[in-house]
């Protein structure tokens, strides 16, 4: 089953542009929908930064015959909520591979909350990767924050030349 767009309910431009332009002048927040849990931080389905392979939580629907991967770092596990709910109404299973600070491309990342290179990112990747092949899924979606990223060269932690390690 194809998604298509008309489906979708959404404002015009011209809506979201006046909704905007009113905004302007208010003083207080609007009422806010409760938040959302994210089930990629339940006690199943988290990584910590020191794991090396993780649960492979599944969301969307799990009976599903058409499998989806999500690969990356905890940009890619803030999808998890939107992805569930699209993968239980379309038929898809939504297979978890996120790590934290862990990027999907392959270079030797510093990590500022161990204070040392991470190098249980590689090795997460690397298991990831395999994990990947062994779930042959239809799509893998890959989602990482670029910013700020130090990776290490001659053993020291920088972000010089990090957009071109990225881009390799």
């Amino acid at each position: 089953e194809t998604v298509i767009a008309s489906e979708l309910s959404l404002p015009t431009t011209a809506a979201v542009l006046a909704s905007v332009a009113d905004s302007v002048n208010l003083t207080e927040w609007p009422d806010q929908p409760k938040r959302i849990a994210n089930p990629a931080y339940s006690k199943n389905c988290d990584v910590t930064r020191k794991a090396t392979s993780s649960s492979a939580c599944v969301h969307g629907d799990v009976n599903a015959t058409r499998t989806m991967v999500v690969f990356g770092d905890s940009h890619a596990a803030m999808w998890i909520p939107a992805l569930d709910v699209i993968g239980d109404r379309y038929g898809w299973r939504v297979i978890q591979l996120t790590k934290p600070g862990c990027q999907a491309p392959d270079f030797p990342r510093y990590s500022t909350t161990l204070r040392r290179e991470y190098t249980e990112c590689a090795e997460y990747r690397e298991w990831a990767l395999k994990k990947i092949e062994e779930i042959q899924p239809e799509i893998v979606v890959i989602s990482n924050q670029l910013k700020d990223v130090e990776w290490m060269v001659d053993g020291k932690p920088t972000t010089d030349g990090a957009e071109d390690a990225w881009s390799a």
